[in-house]
């Protein structure tokens, strides 16, 4: 018998980066003179791009009545929950996840949902994060919920998920043009248009900022990035010393959750 809702939704929002862990709490767990091994969950990620039974033939084939029951999944607990007759598992523990394939005689189906089957967590090498790192976080997650056996007594409980996400930073390059290259140091010919262009293989350059130096001395105030380059038009005093001026540029993201990383043209100036 299924659960209702089935699937039961969990939206999730402005998240950045992508999925580095996942657990799930189940709470509340309400489960009169019946089996506990007959309850089955199967996780499934915004899209239905990736699907995890991560709960199924758990915590004893005995009958007993579970009354706010808890239990705290994730890949770093130290055991998968027990399993077989008299195997009950303790309220308020904290187990791996595991799909009890061997004693269920295969890992379960879900009816109807989507995807209908899944890989069940193993309780080393297939759990929560080896299924779910990488995916986006943000959208519908759903759970699908189940009773093995439909000759059970009805129950409840509640899902919390837990996900952590990792920003990975691209690598940027930086160079410098100025235009003109030839600047006098009195009107009317007396002003360059520094251009900074950073460029990334991790997209189109949109956030943070670039401070230029002449020739090591701060030119101007921080200039925002956007389409890849900035630009700062500097003009030149007569208190400007004559000859070679070496233009660089530092680029930072300033951006809250950066995604890119720092980069100079330093070592080639213009």
């Amino acid at each position: 018998v299924v659960a209702s809702p089935y699937p039961e939704p969990i939206t999730v929002s402005g998240m950045s980066g992508a999925v580095s862990g996942v657990s799930v709490t189940i709470s509340g767990w309400n489960f009169p003179t019946s089996y506990p091994y007959t309850l089955e969950l199967m996780l499934v990620s915004p899209g239905a791009s990736q699907a995890l039974v991560f709960f199924a033939g758990n915590c004893g084939d005995n009958q007993q009545s579970l009354s706010n029951f808890t239990l705290n999944l994730a890949d770093g607990n130290s055991s998968i929950p027990p399993n077989g007759y008299n195997q009950d598992c303790s309220n308020n523990a904290s187990y791996r996840p595991y799909g009890n394939a061997s004693y269920l005689q295969g890992c379960p189906t879900f009816s109807g949902a989507t995807p209908s089957t899944a890989t069940c967590a193993n309780g080393t090498t297939v759990g929560f994060n080896s299924t779910f790192t990488g995916v986006s976080p943000n959208g519908t997650w759903n759970v699908y919920a189940e009773i093995y056996d439909d000759q059970e007594d009805a129950g409840s409980l509640q899902i919390n998920l837990n996900l952590t996400t990792e920003v990975t930073q691209s690598a940027t390059t930086t160079s410098v043009s100025v235009n003109p290259t030839e600047i006098f140091n009195s009107s009317p010919n007396n002003s360059s248009t520094y251009t900074a262009t950073i460029t990334s293989s991790g997209g189109t350059v949109n956030e943070g900022q670039v401070q230029f130096y002449d020739n090591g001395a701060t030119a101007g105030t921080p200039v925002a990035v956007s389409g890849g380059e900035a630009q700062l038009d500097d003009i030149f005093g007569s208190a400007t010393t004559e000859g070679l001026h070496k233009i660089t540029a530092v680029y930072t993201d300033t951006a809250s959750t950066p995604k890119f990383e720092g980069s100079n043209n330093n070592s080639n100036p213009t």
